[in-house]
């Protein structure tokens, strides 16, 4: 096996991950018809033989059909694609149809790209998407992998700088017959269709290509899919293995198989997903808890109580694109020449949601199926073809190929839902392989590209990886501006105020603090922020990178607006004013302390009374004990740690005692060693590296500038900064070193007593932060034990998911999708949504209810 073609396909395919949908929404359809078909009684055939001796028992020995393939491949060379840039590409592009049942009149599609480097020496790989009977040339081709894209015209092409075809020739091949330009002219062949049929009309298929190109006869070989060609590709391996000994036709030099988000075992596979859904905070406790009681995924048995539970857990996902859970949803407006975009605020790595769309326009323009050598076709992604076979397990087909010496890849990109990672692990545990290299990340330009481990046998797997009291002082606090602001349109002005308050006379001790005062104050609440650590400060992180007016740009001088910030006061205006709370990480502490010493002081002292109304507290850190037990599940459960060290640390850690031994001490450190360099606080977000100026990684996440932290230390050193913020001459540090000498294991006692009081308390979590878990939280609130008074579902942040939420009686739980520890830094628009519903005492938005 080459091992570097395989490391370069796994490099490219982080791009291909991170920019792309890994299937799209007729694959969802396809998949999910099926694996429902199982519960009904035209289930696909399971033959009680196992897969391999039933597809070849009746033709083990027996060749197939070749044809004459002379002229055919000179026929079959593209002058150029319409719409295609630039005048050459520097490779050479081949498409047209292979017979391979000619009674039948059985015509399957391909589309070849040669290497722009080296193409000779180069090996061919074969790529074959899923479904079943979904498109490799729409998908795989013009989504993917291939050397172009479509632009959102539906009319012209855009370069792929991350095209598998720099490291391989690489062939996309649309089957069965029925999928996207392949074709049959017999009806019959579009109903009776299925995993047998596949593998072997594929293995035709390729005998005869190879005649048509015979320079690749004997070249390096592999095969490479998703999703469904789980099934197709291990199938098509085998076949390919088991008849290159017995036949006297081409023998073809099969290397190796890489197979993406592959559904190869219907157990593992269902009961991955619902484990992945809770892990990922898609899904509620309690339809966890009901999902694990009533389904029997080993036996297949679905009682009508899971049945309810299974479609409880999708009710509760809402509208997000379950094959990316974090991506936006697409939201067309067209006109006669263009195809126009309009997505969320989430849009991820610059993927189009709507991608889709321009490839279904481009592939049926008559210009574009004269030019790939096409019969006029009504072409779609994925088509209706009955599907007759299809085995519960594809796991004896690994075994046998890995004991024929056939090196398999098995990846998973980290946010799919609906073929997860977790399934993946869950199938190739019952493997029972031995591990021959740990745990460890992979690195793609100095990022952790993902995780990957090796298993005896030739197998690896490897994921793809997203503060008053006096009149003077106010005014001598008063900001006129701040060195930098930009100039703000009408209606947007506000008053800033910065400086000292003392607490202490005696010992000197005065605390900072900065305020925004928006127009139209006066009847506006009053919401103090607090950032954690301890000792970290709620400037730089708080108003600087998260909620404040302004963020600092990188040139570490100027600020830019904050659209999302939510100022939207010496202060005695304030006083009688409804006050708020706030705060992220350690505020899981020092929120819930000043709003019980407020409430006693309230109860105590003739001065001042606070008008406390509630507190918010994001990704807090509440409870040591479950803190930590939260933490280590979360980075199992988002395959950030193997399944050894998870299963040692269960099994020597006792959490609830503090106690841990050396062994839980090593397993532990074990467990930090394989997350590798990525940011744990929001684990999709690339690294800053500022090696070569203000350089950012190409995978930011929600235009998320990982730098922030540098602009804001070398703004906030600056000595016109310092002067219009009205303090002394600081060497200023995002976090302190202050000495902490009290801190209890648990805040809950407290929070319970919040309680009681009857004060608004509201709990959130940015479900990419690895640090302080929503795992965490979750298990935290759990043992709160409070009832249930609004079930958890989905809310709505500008037509999208911003995450869920569920409602206990004195609590709210809500989290943020697609965020990490600083939720509003990372996900401004989200965070707004939620701050503002909670300061009016409303719960986050609802979709409109969908007629049933």
């Amino acid at each position: 096996m080459k091992l570097s073609v395989y490391t370069c396909f796994l490099l490219i395919s982080i791009y291909q991950l991170a920019f792309l949908r890994s299937c799209g929404a007729n694959q969802i359809d396809n998949l999910n018809k099926l694996i429902k078909s199982r519960k009904s009684a035209n289930s696909p055939h399971q033959a009680e033989l196992s897969w391999e001796n039933d597809v070849l028992a009746d033709d083990h020995f027996l060749p197939v059909y070749v044809g004459s393939q002379a002229g055919l491949m000179g026929a079959d060379e593209i002058d150029a694609l319409p719409g295609q840039p630039g005048e050459g590409m520097g490779f050479k592009q081949y498409a047209g149809y292979v017979s391979v049942e000619p009674k039948a009149g059985r015509e399957l599609f391909y589309y070849f790209v040669e290497s722009p480097h080296n193409s000779s020496t180069k090996p061919l790989l074969l790529w074959l998407n899923g479904g079943p009977g979904c498109s490799s040339f729409g998908y795989g081709a013009l989504e993917e992998l291939g050397p172009f894209r479509v632009n959102s015209d539906g009319k012209t092409l855009f370069p792929n700088d991350y095209a598998w075809n720099n490291v391989a020739n690489i062939l996309f091949l649309e089957s069965p017959a029925g999928v996207g330009f392949s074709y049959s002219n017999t009806k019959s062949d579009y109903e009776n269709v299925g995993d047998k049929r596949t593998a072997i009309d594929s293995y035709t298929f390729l005998l005869n290509w190879l005649d048509r190109f015979p320079q690749y006869k004997t070249r390096d070989f592999f095969i490479a899919g998703e999703s469904y060609a789980g099934h197709y590709v291990p199938q098509l391996a085998y076949t390919i293995v088991t008849k290159n000994k017995v036949t006297n036709q081409t023998k073809i030099n099969l290397k190796g198989i890489a197979i993406g988000n592959a559904w190869i075992d219907d157990i593992h596979g269902e009961m991955g997903i619902y484990e992945y859904l809770w892990t990922h905070a898609l899904n509620s406790d309690e339809t966890y808890e009901g999902i694990h009681k009533y389904c029997d995924f080993v036996s297949g048995n679905f009682s009508s109580k899971c049945t309810k539970y299974q479609n409880q857990a999708s009710d509760e996902l809402g509208d997000v694109d379950i094959y990316n859970i974090y991506a936006p949803l697409c939201n067309l407006s067209s006109s006669s020449d263009t195809i126009y975009i309009s997505v969320g605020s989430a849009v991820v790595n610059g993927f189009d949601p709507c991608s889709n769309y321009y490839v279904y326009a481009y592939l049926n323009l008559k210009e574009v199926q004269a030019a790939i050598h096409v019969k006029p076709t009504n072409w779609s992604a994925c088509s209706g073809v009955g599907w007759t076979d299809s085995p519960l397990t594809i796991l004896p087909t690994i075994k046998h190929l890995l004991e024929s010496g056939i090196t398999v890849w098995i990846y998973s990109g980290d946010t799919d839902g609906r073929v997860p990672v977790t399934s993946s692990r869950y199938s190739l545990h019952n493997l029972s392989l031995p591990i021959e290299a740990p745990w460890r990340p992979w690195y793609s330009d100095k990022e952790v590209g993902g995780y990957v481990t090796g298993y005896k046998g030739g197998l690896a797997f490897a994921t793809v990886r997203g503060a008053g009291h006096e009149d003077g002082l106010k005014e001598a606090d008063k900001i006129d501006t701040l060195p930098g602001q930009p100039k703000l349109n009408p209606g947007e002005e506000f008053n800033q105020y910065a400086g000292y308050v003392t607490v202490d006379h005696v010992a000197g001790r005065a605390l900072f603090y900065y305020v925004e005062s928006p127009q139209n104050s006066s009847t506006k609440p009053l919401v103090l922020w607090l950032n954690g650590g301890p000792g970290c400060s709620s400037f730089g992180y708080g108003a600087m990178e998260e909620l404040g007016p302004f963020r600092v740009n990188s040139d570490g001088k100027t600020l830019f607006r904050n659209d999302h910030a939510w100022n939207n006061e010496r202060f005695p205006e304030y006083r009688d004013r409804n006050f708020f709370i706030t705060g992220e990480s350690y505020a899981g502490h020092y929120a819930p302390q000043l709003a019980r010493t407020i409430i006693s002081k309230n109860n105590s002292t003739k001065k001042t009374k606070i008008n406390l109304k509630g507190i918010a507290i994001g990704n807090p850190w509440i409870d040591e004990n479950d803190g930590t037990l939260g933490e280590y599940d979360y980075l199992w459960t988002h395959d950030l740690n193997s399944d050894e060290t998870h299963a040692g640390i269960h099994k020597n850690c006792d959490f609830a005692s503090g106690n841990k031994s050396e062994t839980c001490i090593i397993y532990m450190n074990k467990s930090e060693d394989e997350i590798g360099d990525i940011d744990p606080y929001n684990i999709y977000a690339p690294k800053c590296d500022m090696s070569s100026g203000t350089k950012v990684s190409e995978t930011l996440v929600n235009s998320f500038d990982p730098c922030s932290d540098m602009y804001v230390e070398a703004y906030l050193n600056l000595a016109e900064v310092r002067a219009a913020l009205h303090v002394k001459p600081t060497n200023w540090t995002f976090c302190s070193d202050v000495g902490w000498i009290d801190a209890p294991i648990t805040i809950l006692p407290g929070i319970k007593r919040l309680i009681a009081s009857g004060i608004r308390l509201w709990i959130y979590s940015g479900d990419t932060d690895a640090n302080v878990p929503g795992t965490s939280t979750r298990y935290s609130i759990k043992r709160l034990k409070l009832p249930i008074k609004k079930p958890w579902r989905p809310w709505n942040s500008d037509g999208e998911v911003g995450g869920y939420v569920i409602g206990y009686r004195g609590l709210t739980f809500a989290t943020v999708r697609g965020v990490g520890h600083l939720v509003p830094s990372n996900q401004p628009r989200r965070a707004l949504t939620l701050i503002s519903s909670f300061i009016q005492g409303k719960p986050p938005p609802a979709f409109p209810a969908k007629p049933r």
